[in-house]
Formats: C-alpha cells, sequence, structure tokens
C-alpha cells in the first residue's frame, strides 16, 4: 500500500519537474531514475507529469494510470497517447461517460467494452448511438425512452423513423407528442392527440403543421387559450379556405374575449384563496 508520504513526494516531484519546464530548464529527472519511479507512484502525477513535463508517453506510470480513475485513463489517452490506452479501457469502460468520449474521441468507433457502461445513461446512450455507431444501440434504448427529449431525437435521428418501442412514453408529453408527428412520423399522431388536444398552443401548431387542416377536437383548448392564438387559428384556416361560419363575427369574437377574461379572474380567484 502506498502511504501518504510518498504521494506527497511524488507530488513535490512533478511539482519540482514542471516549475523546471516552465523555466526552460527541460526535463530535469533522468528517464527511469529514481525521481521518475516515485512520481510513478501515483496515477494522477503521473498523467499531469506525461501532459505537462514529457509532453509524451510516459510508460513507468501508465500502470498507476490505469488503475487510478476513468477521467485520468480518458485524458492520457486522448492528451498524451493521442490514441488508444489498452491498459486504462477497463478503468474506462466502468464509467459510461468516458467510454463514450474515449469510444468518439480516441477510438473512432465503438467501444464494446464499455456499453454496458454507456446503456446505463440515457443521454451518452443516444449520443454514442447517433455519434460513435451511426445507427441502433439497442443495449441503450430502454434508459433512452425513460428520457423524453432523448426518445424523441433518438428516434429523429437514429432510427430515423417511428420507433414504437418508446411511443407509450412520448405520448405523455403533448410537446414531444406534436414534435414526433412532425418530425419523425411526418404525420399524425393518434397515442398523442388526446394530451394535445389539452393545451391551445400546441393543439394550434398540431393543426397546422401536422394535420395541416382544422382540428376540431383541438379547438375549445385553443379558443380559450389565448386571443393571439385563436387570432393565428382563424387566419391559418381562413387562408385554408376552412373557417367555420361565423367565428369571424365581432359578437363571437367579443364573447370569447369576455369568457377568457371570466377564466382569467376565475383563476386568479382560485389562486388567493389557496394562499388564505
Amino acid at each position: 500500500m502506498i502511504s501518504n508520504l510518498d504521494l506527497y513526494k511524488a507530488e513535490q516531484l512533478y511539482k519540482s519537474a514542471l516549475e523546471a519546464k516552465r523555466n526552460g530548464e527541460g526535463v530535469i529527472y533522468a528517464p527511469g531514475g529514481p525521481e521518475e519511479q516515485m512520481i510513478a507512484i501515483c496515477g494522477y502525477h503521473s498523467y499531469l507529469y506525461a501532459k505537462n513535463v514529457l509532453q509524451s508517453p510516459f510508460p513507468l506510470g501508465e500502470k498507476s494510470i490505469s488503475l487510478y480513475g476513468p477521467a485520468a485513463c480518458y485524458l492520457y489517452a486522448e492528451e498524451v497517447l493521442k490514441g488508444p490506452f489498452p491498459l486504462g479501457e477497463k478503468t474506462i469502460s466502468k464509467d459510461g461517460e468516458y467510454s463514450y468520449h474515449y469510444a468518439k474521441e480516441v477510438l473512432g468507433g465503438p467501444f464494446p467494452l464499455g456499453e454496458a457502461a454507456i446503456s446505463k445513461l440515457g443521454d451518452y446512450s443516444y449520443l454514442y448511438a447517433k455519434e460513435v455507431l451511426g445507427g441502433p444501440f439497442p443495449l441503450g434504448e430502454k434508459v433512452i425512452r425513460r428520457d423524453l427529449d432523448y426518445a424523441y431525437q433518438y428516434a429523429r435521428d437514429v432510427i430515423k423513423g417511428r420507433w414504437p418501442f418508446a411511443e407509450k412514453e412520448i405520448a405523455s408529453s403533448e410537446v414531444f407528442s406534436y414534435l414526433y408527428a412532425r418530425d419523425v412520423l411526418k404525420g399524425r399522431f393518434p397515442l398523442g392527440e388526446k394530451l394535445i388536444s389539452e393545451l391551445g398552443d400546441i393543439s394550434y401548431q398540431y393543426a397546422r403543421d401536422v394535420v395541416q387542416g382544422r382540428w376540431p377536437p383541438g379547438e375549445d383548448a385553443i379558443i380559450f387559450y389565448s386571443a393571439d392564438v385563436f387570432k393565428d387559428y382563424c387566419t391559418f384556416l381562413l387562408n385554408k379556405g376552412e373557417l367555420p361560419p361565423g367565428w369571424e363575427d365581432p359578437e363571437f369574437i367579443n364573447g370569447l374575449d369576455l369568457l377568457r377574461k371570466m377564466g382569467e379572474e376565475l383563476e386568479n380567484f382560485y389562486k388567493a384563496v389557496k394562499k388564505i
């Protein structure tokens, strides 16, 4: 077991070497000499010594680096070796984030050893599929679908089409139901329409961008959401030749404005009551 005193000595030797390097003295320790052997007992300072002093690989310290942690192993590979670090791959593979970065930035391709760790993280599973594999990552799909944002993006960018496996989750959000319909299905998403119809601005966008015409299921929400959204919906329907009779009538519009105002006052009343 390495003592705290030895770790302190390794740190001080590294700092002395770094100061000498910055002062233009070059590398002051003999390769493989007692100073380097002491630095080599600490993975962290071995990585720093290689990066900042030698500016090249430090074979004597690689075993310590490989045992120090995923970050040191990945950084040693990317910044010092500028290529794979086989001795450190087992350690890297324990961390999903660094496994993804190692695959993308160092290997430039799949890193099977790290896929189990990657598959536990929705964001990095999506990124690994999109930017490393260039296709589906089945091992990570279960966790991807739990995050609606990444589920939608995975369907759009990786599957590039309908992804039934995640549709139940996507349908739990009116926003992602709309986006999934617009950008992935390029058409209606019946499973998400009930929720979409309960939000006026999303209902209007769904009618405009997906249905591309009048959409009665969402009209109650559109009418009472805001005057601006209702006006935009009416303009859209007018241009499509689908504006219902009477909707342009000033009395109808004024009546809606009054109902909205009453609704706002009632909502404010409920909020005030809750504070009591």
